[in-house]
């Protein structure tokens, strides 16, 4: 093949089906096998081409188990390609990645699970994941790109209801339900897609379908700051509920007019506002409730210290709250006589290295009956013109999550380190993109 410089030769994990499924353990290779033999074959065959010869690629492998070469990952959508038919289908369906798994809890937390394959479902039930080797967390981004591809009017003036859906008119089984998204507003029907491979198929199905955390981007900035002002919510159409393709459809969206974000801003703010004694608020950074902060600590109604590790982030808290007191410093250097009554980690759980390690020392810090407020963001979906995931792209917008937890992954985690959790507050349709979670150490 080295003659064939325009070549690319791919090496691909196999998956047997029909009577190869039922011959499954006579004929399938273990995965780590097949990896360590690729990755091998890779190697040689880039040493022997070198900048000319053919490219050398895999497939169906998951990424964990091919370090050094996750950039030689290729499949049906590196190509490009959305929907496909078999033999026997009345219909293109979407490129179905479905009959892949990431094992929970083995693949949480994954710095690769975004664009990883993970593994068939059937090596999966039969040989499990014991040689999965997943990558510690690194930065990741908490939201994600729709782009429009497509704006046109609708033909009715008539109220939408299930018998004149506009997505059911264009067919159902063409659009993927996660990467495919319709959103009806004023007469006009707009479709969008994401494209990247930053988030795994379950991530956007859990972020779209089951949660519901789209926005429209209504800003002109490279990254929304003002959520209120900046995201619109999409939340899926009345019209979806009584409709036969509910569950396997992408659904069809339409404008929220509840500012959810005002709503639950002020929700976090009562919280606070409620405060008395010493408290110590972790990774203050921007100080997003620095208004509800500044009602108690004038009223000296709390002893308030901020930290966080960005020399750059203090100064600026400084001078928007110059009665707190503030110090540069990580949530590593709690130390166990800090006695202090309430701990708020406000918006940057998800940024912490090890939550485990610091929920233990806030949980040692904290005096017996003392609390600890949690509140982050979920991922979330954003719909965008061209032009704004481009300006977005070119932005200097930092990407600096070193996880995803959800409420209940934070609930876990503090029950673990020894606290008694209370209300805990998710994510959902009917909420904005923060969760919540409150805790007591037993007195």
């Amino acid at each position: 093949l080295l003659p064939y410089r325009d070549a690319k030769v791919k090496f691909s994990m196999m998956e047997p089906k029909g009577g190869g499924d039922r011959l499954f353990d006579h004929l399938m290779p273990r995965i780590s096998v097949v990896a360590a033999r690729v990755k091998e074959a890779i190697l040689h065959g880039r040493a022997r081409a070198g900048q000319d010869g053919p490219r050398f690629l895999h497939g169906g492998i998951p990424l964990c188990l091919m370090p050094g070469l996750e950039d030689a990952y290729d499949d049906l959508r590196t190509h490009r390609f959305w929907t496909m038919i078999e033999v026997g289908e009345s219909d293109f369906y979407p490129v179905d990645d479905r009959n892949k798994v990431q094992p929970e809890p083995k693949c949480r937390g994954c710095a690769l699970r975004g664009p990883c394959p993970g593994l068939y479902r059937g090596y999966d039930e039969v040989f499990g994941h014991e040689e999965l080797a997943p990558k510690p967390a690194g930065p990741r981004g908490n939201s994600f790109d729709w782009t429009i591809d497509a704006l046109e009017t609708l033909e009715t003036t008539e109220p939408l209801t299930t018998a004149n859906c506009p997505v059911e008119a264009r067919g159902v089984t063409p659009w993927e339900p996660a990467r495919h998204l319709f959103a009806h507003h004023d007469g006009r029907l707009v479709r969008a897609t994401f494209e990247g491979r930053d988030f795994a198929d379950v991530e956007l199905d859990h972020a779209k379908r089951e949660i519901e955390q789209v926005y429209l981007d209504v800003s002109r900035k490279d990254a929304p700051d003002d959520f209120a002002r900046d995201l619109v919510p999409l939340r899926r159409s009345a019209i979806c509920e009584p409709c036969e393709h509910k569950d396997t459809c992408t659904g069809l969206f339409a404008p929220l007019e509840e500012n959810l974000f005002s709503r639950d801003a002020q929700l976090v703010a009562a919280r606070l506002e409620a405060l008395t004694g010493d408290v110590l608020d972790i990774g203050c950074g921007e100080l997003p409730y620095a208004d509800a902060l500044s009602f108690v600590i004038s009223r000296q109604l709390v002893r308030y210290v901020g930290i966080d590790p960005d020399a750059a982030r203090i100064g600026a808290a400084r001078a928007r709250l110059p009665a707190g007191r503030f110090e540069a410093r990580g949530a590593e250097s709690i130390l166990d006589d800090e006695a202090l009554d309430h701990v708020l980690v406000l918006r940057s759980w998800n940024h912490l290295g090890d939550t485990l390690d610091v929920a233990k020392r806030v949980h040692r810090a904290l005096r017996p009956g003392g609390a600890l407020f949690v509140v982050d963001d979920v991922p979330f979906g954003l719909v965008r013109t061209p032009a704004q995931r481009a300006r977005a792209r070119r932005g200097g917008a930092r990407i600096e999550h070193a996880r995803l937890d959800t409420s209940d992954d934070c609930a876990k985690t503090l029950i673990a380190a020894g606290f008694a959790v209370g209300d805990v507050r998710p994510a959902s349709r009917a909420t904005s993109t923060l969760w919540m979670v409150s805790a007591t150490k037993p007195a």
